[in-house]
């Protein structure tokens, strides 16, 4: 069931009525981004492309209507020649077309892996879009709870004012704390509001609320590979595309080499013609032999070409090696550091809330100020946010992780749905 809202663009956009999970997110992206389809359209391309090369090895038959007026000088007369034709021809021999269809071969193979590959970095763009939204409204509730802790603080400097035991410098100070958090706010309802848009783009339909991250959801356990092993550096999918492309130029050298080889191919003719003299019938089979003479140099810069764009994609494999050893001592770099960054984000939300404790009771004996009170609450609920934006930063280096080995698939998602719960704060938003 879905609910319409009245969007900017003076259309309704249909919004899910229940909150929505990230593998809910992901499979209307699957099925609604339009950059995965033409992905998809151009791995078909490919196979499509495959057998046109193969269909260029079978029997060719053609059949030819040919109708024209002829004329007799010798009497004087006129007449209508018509020619039926139909022709059979099979190639034989033909190295370069041979090899054509190997390098199509090679496209199709290196196709679906770059599909695989987009599937990957787009699972990754969905993920990374889903907890950007997260993200955003963490920032939103925090600056909500700033602005009601500050605005409880004025009310008790006020009073507090009012009966002669404040001071008006508590006041102006609260007052001008809050003014300040209600800008930020302005600007935080703008970044949440566009960060659902940018994940509504991906999936073609406005975003309502979205499933959080539980209290004790164990976030940073996903991947637990040995990143060190040089398997997943050649099982890749980007290295495996830069083999690939390695495999066909070296089909190409030998493309061109194959140039001045000598091709054969059985034809076979029927025609049967009618004019003045009367109908006519001719029938033969023939064994083409073609031998190339003269060409130029052609082959030698055929060869040449073929022979650079070979040593052109050896650096290009060696350059996606180093790459995807790289992406991975930094996925686990960055997948210990945020461990790391929650552990110490707990010692800081504790000592921020004793902090808070701290401040509050000096200020109500009179032996603090107000503006000691509102930067430490200003700190707990940094804290807070901190810790929070912090999860989801470790349930995406999992990801990355993933995506750096070249493991990543739904499975990851699934796991993470599980982990997913609808939170009471999400539904003030």
């Amino acid at each position: 069931m879905c609910r319409f809202i009245h969007a900017e663009e003076n259309f309704f956009s249909p919004v899910p009525s229940s909150d929505m999970g990230i593998l809910a997110v992901y499979l209307l992206a699957e099925s609604a981004d339009p950059a995965l389809t033409a992905q998809i359209a151009l791995r078909d391309k490919s196979v499509s492309d495959l057998r046109i090369a193969k269909a260029k090895k079978n029997p060719y038959l053609i059949s030819r209507f040919v109708a024209g007026p002829s004329a007799n000088l010798k009497n004087h007369s006129s007449d209508v020649d018509k020619s039926v034709s139909l022709g059979l021809s099979l190639p034989l021999i033909d190295e370069p077309l041979d090899f054509d269809i190997k390098i199509e071969e090679m496209g199709v193979k290196r196709a679906s892996l770059q599909l695989e590959d987009y599937r990957q970095a787009h699972l990754l763009m969905v993920a990374e879009s889903y907890f950007d939204v997260l993200s955003a409204e963490q920032d939103l509730l925090s600056s909500s709870a700033e602005i009601e802790s500050f605005s409880s603080q004025l009310e008790q400097a006020t009073e507090r004012l009012r009966v002669g035991v404040g001071t008006r410098v508590d006041v102006d100070q609260g007052r001008a704390q809050l003014d300040l958090s209600k800008v930020r706010l302005i600007k935080l309802e703008s970044d949440f509001e566009n960060a659902k848009a940018n994940l509504g783009r991906l999936i073609g339909m406005s975003i309502g609320a979205l499933k959080n991250l539980s209290p004790d959801a164990q976030v940073g356990s996903l991947t637990t590979e040995d990143f060190s092993s040089e398997d997943f550096v050649e099982s890749h999918p980007t290295v495996l595309v830069a083999r690939n492309m390695l495999m066909e130029a070296r089909l190409r050298v030998e493309k061109a080499k194959s140039f001045e080889k000598l091709s054969w191919s059985l034809n076979s003719d029927l025609n049967v013609s009618s004019g003045g003299d009367g109908s006519r019938r001719k029938g033969s089979v023939s064994l083409a032999l073609e031998i190339p003479i003269f060409v130029g140099d052609r082959t030698n810069a055929a060869i040449a070409s073929a022979s650079n764009y070979l040593a052109n994609m050896r650096a290009e494999l060696e350059q996606e090696r180093r790459l995807v050893r790289y992406n991975i001592e930094v996925a686990d770099r960055n997948l210990s550091s945020g461990k790391r960054s929650l552990e110490a984000l707990l010692f800081a939300i504790r000592s921020a809330e004793s902090r808070v404790e701290a401040t509050e009771a000096a200020y109500m004996v009179g032996s603090g100020d107000l503006i000691e009170v509102l930067n430490a609450k200003k700190d707990l609920i940094a804290s807070q946010r901190d810790f929070e934006k912090a999860r989801y930063q470790q349930v995406l280096n999992d990801l990355r992780k993933a995506a750096s080995l070249g493991l990543l698939n739904i499975d990851y998602l699934k796991e993470i749905d599980r982990q997913l719960v609808t939170l009471e704060s999400n539904k003030s938003l």
